[in-house]
């Protein structure tokens, strides 16, 4: 151990070689290089057909009826048809505002079709077309209309409801953690669990909401 602080020491006194300087600027270019692959790798995700990849679906891709039954009626509720395809699969609301995919998951934005307290209810259905998230925006004797819908790599989508107010959604493929009540903005309802799969964020002013 003793001859190899000596031969360090003597290193130092007649300075660098160059191989010892390749050497080092090696060592502190790893960690940069590093960062750099992980980068081009999740571009390379984003960009040539990933879970990341999120589209606006059209009309035909992507469609709800209000369904024939009493109860849905009396419900508000919507069967989903996907390439003009029933999938017994229902949700609240009557009108289709944009439905996106990301991934093999699908984001779907109803509403009511109430002039005076029309409120927006998000949808998200898995792979298997499973409903395993949804939540709703507004309150009564408030309304609003769906505008100004904007996708956001890779997971993100951002709209106006209610007023100005800007509305931005984080989907995310695994549950996360979620405190009922408190991890919410005001005008937002979600279900009573503990786990999400959508994150909402949004500043309405009081008299919106």
């Amino acid at each position: 151990m003793q001859s190899r602080v000596l031969e360090l020491e003597e290193v130092l006194q007649e300075g660098l070689s160059p191989a010892w300087l390749v050497g080092l600027g090696l060592l502190f270019a790893l960690p940069l290089v590093l960062l750099l692959v992980e980068h081009l790798q999740h571009s390379a995700l984003v960009w040539f057909g990933s879970e990341f990849i999120m589209k606006i679906l059209t009309d035909t891709e992507l469609s709800i009826k209000v369904a024939g039954g009493a109860a849905e009626i009396q419900s508000q509720k919507s069967e989903v048809y996907i390439n003009e395809k029933p999938t017994n699969v229902y949700v609240t609301g009557v009108m289709l505002e944009a439905s996106i995919k990301w991934n093999e998951f699908y984001l779907l934005f109803t509403t009511d079709d109430i002039p005076q307290e029309d409120m927006l209810h998000v949808h998200l259905l898995d792979a298997e077309l499973q409903l395993i998230d949804s939540l709703t925006i507004g309150s009564r004797y408030s309304t609003g209309s769906f505008r100004s819908l904007e996708i956001i790599e890779p997971n993100m989508v951002v709209f106006h409801f209610i007023g100005g107010t800007q509305w931005k959604i984080e989907i995310s493929s695994k549950k996360n953690f979620f405190v009922p009540y408190i991890s919410e903005p005001k005008g937002v309802y979600h279900k009573l669990r503990f786990s999400r799969f959508l994150k909402i964020t949004g500043k309405p002013s009081p008299e919106e909401v």
